[in-house]
């Protein structure tokens, strides 16, 4: 089937999504959180994670940054960026280079210093609730007397090094700080813009998950810690790229990114 049939059939393409509640341009509408939604292909996916972020989020102002990094296909970032919804902003990167420059792109280039808040979100992530982001904001500002500096959603699945927090929807849990030997995944995390400008950007590494724990790794050096809210939930389907890469490919990028880890001294995750 072509792509593009398929993706201009979803409501959000039919122009059926509608949201009036933030703006990113009426200044006594401005958003706080700047969500930045890197992807190459699964365009359903995306659809279906910006009709889901419209329907679910209440009470917090928004803007949505979709950064397509080098997809084959350009035709659904022409056509989402087509119906000039308001708070969603649409930039495409002619080469494919990976998780970590597309959210960089967004951070560099993207001009929206303003917006106090960033949270970065992997494509193939669903919300569960209402209430999954201002949850969010609410456990980093309560932790931020501990040091915490990025928080991230419960989910049901997490890397190797973090097995023990994947929890259920219906689990009462409560707020978890990591430890020296744990990292956020990045696959739904908030923190201050300002993180990024006292850390750095995020390092290109060329395996799934491995910019997010160099990112941690620099962030300890500075003193900072991560954390997980209790109760902020996403269903995440993960590691969907690794998933259909050749085993071939799949233990040359182990062993790339084995390479890295023992310079740096930290414990790799598992593909």
């Amino acid at each position: 089937m072509d792509e593009n049939k398929e993706i201009t059939g979803d409501a959000l393409m039919s122009g059926k999504l509608v949201s009036d509640g933030f703006s990113s341009a009426d200044p006594r509408l401005m958003s706080t959180v700047e969500i930045i939604i890197p992807f190459h292909g699964n365009y359903s996916g995306v659809a279906n994670l910006l009709q889901n972020i419209f329907a679910t989020i209440q009470n917090v102002r928004y803007q949505i940054t979709l950064v397509d990094d080098g997809s084959p296909n350009d035709g659904f970032i022409k056509e989402i960026g087509s119906k000039k919804l308001t708070g969603l902003v649409c930039h495409r990167k002619n080469k494919q280079e990976g998780f970590a420059s597309a959210v960089n792109y967004a951070l560099e280039n993207c001009k929206n210093n303003w917006i106090t808040y960033v949270c970065i979100m992997h494509s193939d992530v669903m919300p569960a609730d209402p209430f999954w982001l201002p949850n969010l904001g609410s456990t980093l500002k309560r932790l931020k007397s501990s040091g915490i500096k990025m928080i991230s959603s419960r989910s049901n699945v997490f890397d190797e090094n973090m097995k023990h927090l994947v929890t259920d929807r219906s689990q009462k849990v409560d707020d978890y700080i990591l430890n020296e030997n744990e990292y956020l995944p990045m696959f739904c995390c908030l923190a201050h813009r300002d993180l990024f400008k006292r850390v750095g950007l995020l390092s290109n590494i060329s395996l799934a998950g491995g910019e997010s724990h160099e990112f941690a790794s620099r962030m300890r050096e500075k003193g900072f810690k991560q954390a997980i809210a209790g109760k902020s939930w996403v269903n995440h389907v993960g590691e969907m790229t690794i998933k259909n890469l050749p085993e071939k490919l799949k233990e040359i990028l182990r062993k790339s990114v084995d390479k890295y880890y023992e310079e740096v001294n930290i414990k790799p995750s598992s593909v």
